[in-house]
């Protein structure tokens, strides 16, 4: 799976489940931007409530389904974030998955006090490469 195609499916999710929130771990600088560029490039915004930059430098959109979706560079800090969906950066290193990205992990609670099973939970899971650079529609040939 795509960068483009992992992001639109975890927006997808945000714009039709209500409180669903969606990490997105880059392993760089430049990949956060080119996960915020693309974001910005969606066809998304009347779905967007706010978007914004945290102080501790997330890139947040809250969605009016009361979803959201966070863009992160994993740290010591992030710990106790919790999301339902998942987008990785393949060049984050593994113990960094285990100890920080995948313990963020959690099922969705439905009514009644009923949860997903964790099939569907980590069928919201992607792990994908970054491409060397993002190419605008005017550049594609």
């Amino acid at each position: 799976m795509t960068l483009e195609e992992a992001l639109r499916k975890q927006v997808e999710l945000c714009t039709t489940l209500e409180n669903y929130r969606c990490g997105v771990y880059v392993a760089s600088e430049d990949h956060f931007k080119m996960v915020y560029d693309n974001l910005l490039r969606m066809n998304h915004m009347h779905y967007i409530s706010k978007y914004y930059k945290n102080p501790y430098g997330a890139f947040i959109i809250d969605f009016t389904s009361s979803s959201q979706l966070k863009v992160i560079m994993p740290n010591e800090s992030i710990r106790g974030c919790k999301h339902h969906g998942l987008v990785i950066d393949s060049e984050i290193d593994i113990e960094t998955k285990n100890m920080i990205i995948y313990p963020s992990l959690v099922p969705k609670m439905f009514d009644f006090g009923k949860w997903e099973s964790w099939d569907v939970v980590k069928s919201r899971v992607f792990e994908v490469d970054f491409p060397d650079k993002i190419m605008l529609p005017s550049e594609e040939k």
